[in-house]
């Protein structure tokens, strides 16, 4: 039984920094495209928009489907803003993303660009999307295991 607690409690502790990680990844993505929103128009407001709402709408129908089980580090998830929902919602996101990017790049590189320093755009996007999205989960990873450690849960007043 103990076994069994302790695989579930690193995969909640791994869930949650994979999902810090892909959505600081969406944020710093959505930045990125946020400034590139005029000059690459429209694929680029299409995908912002994408990027904006898709977590939130298939989140809120999957808790309405879906009954996910209790998290047992719930004051870890809480300081994170995860629940399994919205990391469900990350996680299907996050193959549309590498898909999306992929297949700008494709496109632009058979039909370049007037702005010639543009035509690598969609695929610098993807390296910093993934190299944020490494970073992230890493940091994070290592905060829960902090967070746990030092008993910070236990300091709270």
């Amino acid at each position: 039984m103990q076994k069994q607690q302790n695989a579930q409690i690193y995969k909640e502790q791994r869930n949650i920094s994979r999902y810090t990680g892909l959505l600081i990844s969406r944020i710093i993505l959505m930045v990125c495209l946020f400034f590139l929103l005029v000059v690459l128009r429209p694929f680029s407001f299409y995908f912002f928009a994408l990027l904006l709402l898709y977590p939130w709408i298939i989140a809120n129908i999957l808790a309405e489907k879906k009954k996910f089980p209790k998290t047992l580090l719930a004051s870890c998830a809480k300081k994170y803003f995860y629940t399994p929902e919205k990391f469900t919602a990350e996680k299907q996101l996050s193959y549309y993303i590498i898909f999306a990017l992929v297949v700008w790049q494709a496109y632009i590189n058979t039909k370049p660009l007037d702005i010639v320093f543009l035509n690598p755009a969609p695929g610098f996007l993807l390296l910093i999307y993934l190299i944020s999205r490494i970073a992230a989960t890493a940091i994070t990873s290592r905060n829960i295991h902090n967070y746990y450690i030092s008993m910070e849960i236990w300091d709270r007043d």
